[in-house]
């Protein structure tokens, strides 16, 4: 397939946009990372009518470039295409604008998905990632934690509290209370409970625990 050529590496141009950038650009190993993937699928959604399209390798590594540097919308990578160095080489210096990325992405959809596959295998190979943490959305889940944020100090406190409470319902003739009695001394016990293993997670050496120790003491 015939694609839009990468203007950035005019042989003619005595000073390149590439000379632009320092050795060490990480714009490079972009490049280079882009380099050793296969694009060949990408070919297939075209039909060789119309305009020559642009180069999906170019589209792929400004796209993958501007999420990884917090610049997501289509229009802000357009802006950068024409301001940003950065992107200008790494678009060829073609200067898509939104909508032709926006067709990009909704035309390959498919095939980007594919491709990423193949960028976290190469990512992988060289140690760049490790796989030990996912990253999501940002939603919030309720974790194995204590269900209320109350610090070791404020726990004798609350022990404190809960006894005078007991005391006073045990002065009640209602039968009802007694539910409530137990109810409180048991929230007692919890607390006590908490409070031991919290001063003893206080007293805990990392570098000492055992791993299993340390999950333990960490759900409380």
């Amino acid at each position: 397939m015939k694609y839009k050529q990468n203007k950035s590496l005019d042989p003619l141009q005595a000073n390149s946009f590439r000379d632009l950038l320092p050795v060490n650009s990480d714009v490079f190993e972009y490049e280079k990372l882009m380099s050793s993937l296969d694009f060949s699928k990408f070919d297939n959604r075209y039909k060789g009518e119309g305009q020559v399209p642009i180069d999906p390798k170019l589209m792929i590594q400004t796209i993958l470039y501007g999420f990884t540097h917090k610049v997501t919308s289509m229009r802000s990578i357009e802006t950068a295409c024409r301001n940003d160095i950065r992107y200008i080489v790494l678009s060829g210096n073609l200067r898509p604008d939104r909508r032709t990325f926006d067709r990009f992405l909704i035309r390959h959809a498919d095939a980007i998905k594919e491709l990423f596959v193949q960028v976290v295998d190469a990512c992988k190979s060289k140690d760049l990632i490790g796989l030990k943490r996912i990253a999501i959305d940002g939603s919030r889940f309720k974790g194995q934690t204590k269900p209320y944020g109350i610090k070791y100090e404020k726990m004798n406190a609350m022990v404190d509290k809960l006894n005078f409470l007991i005391e006073v319902l045990k002065g009640s003739e209602l039968t009802e209370m007694n539910q409530e009695i137990e109810n409180l001394k048991n929230r007692i016990e919890k607390l006590k409970e908490a409070k031991k293993k919290s001063k003893l997670s206080l007293n805990l050496n990392p570098l000492e625990v055992l791993p299993d120790q340390l999950l333990q003491n960490s759900a409380l």
